[in-house]
This record gives structure tokens, C-alpha cells and sequence, in this order.
């Protein structure tokens, strides 16, 4: 974003940088402004958002669209997010906000061969759970 203290003004830019395999932590800055939709292509990421409700002098949330998670060993937390689809085990999910979207019948959503899927959905707000 325009001004913003980061290393990359997109989380696409950011998702290039990442290394396959290197437990890669990527910090989200809130802002007033929609990060807007990407994929996570990578294994052993973790996203860490503001959390859905900050409480410091200027409150913003990283917001995004929609999230394809399409990696093993993947956290998101403290997101605010429309819609959430992953694809492999070892999923995480912690203090985000799930707002649904008009666009998805799902707002989060899970998909795997394996019987083996290993979630974990937990302290989040859902303000919706699928249209």
C-alpha cells in the first residue's frame, strides 16, 4: 500500500518471495484498504493479520477477498476474509473474521483425497457460514 512500512505493497508480491519448505512468516499491516485475493502455493506459511478487531489508536484489519490455501502446513491469523478454500492438511485458522461472500456458496471450505485433512478452526468470528 501507498506509504505502508512493508517490504511488499501486495500479497502476491509477498507469496513470490516465499520460499518452498522454509517456514516463511509473512506480517499484514491493516489498512483501509482490501489486500484483495491470492492463492498460497507454498508449504509451512504462516499469515499473521492485525486480528478482526484491534484495539490501538488506528483499528485497521487486513482484509482480503478470498484465500485459496493450496499448501501443506499453512496458519492464518488474525485475518479478516470473505471466503477461505484449502486444499491439503495441516490447516490452522486462528482469531480470524469470516465474512462470507455473495460470490461463494461457501465461506470456508475444505478439500482433500486424504482422510488424514488435520484442522484446526479456532476463536474465530464467522458472520456467516455459507449462502
Amino acid at each position: 500500500m501507498l506509504n505502508s512500512p512493508g517490504q511488499y505493497t501486495s500479497m502476491i508480491d509477498a507469496m513470490g518471495a516465499v520460499t518452498s519448505g522454509a517456514g516463511d512468516t509473512i506480517l499484514v499491516h491493516g489498512s483501509t484498504i482490501n489486500y484483495g485475493s491470492f492463492t498460497i502455493g507454498r508449504d509451512n506459511v504462516v499469515i499473521i493479520g492485525t486480528g478482526h478487531n484491534p484495539d490501538k489508536q488506528f483499528p485497521y484489519v487486513a482484509t482480503f477477498t478470498e484465500i485459496y490455501v493450496n499448501g501443506n502446513n499453512i496458519q492464518l491469523i488474525g485475518l479478516t476474509v470473505n471466503a477461505i478454500q484449502f486444499f491439503h492438511s495441516n490447516f490452522t485458522m486462528r482469531r480470524c473474521k469470516i465474512l462470507g461472500s455473495q460470490l461463494q456458496t461457501y465461506a470456508v471450505s475444505g478439500y482433500n483425497s486424504s482422510s488424514d485433512l488435520n484442522v484446526l478452526i479456532e476463536s474465530n468470528v464467522f458472520t456467516s457460514t455459507g449462502l
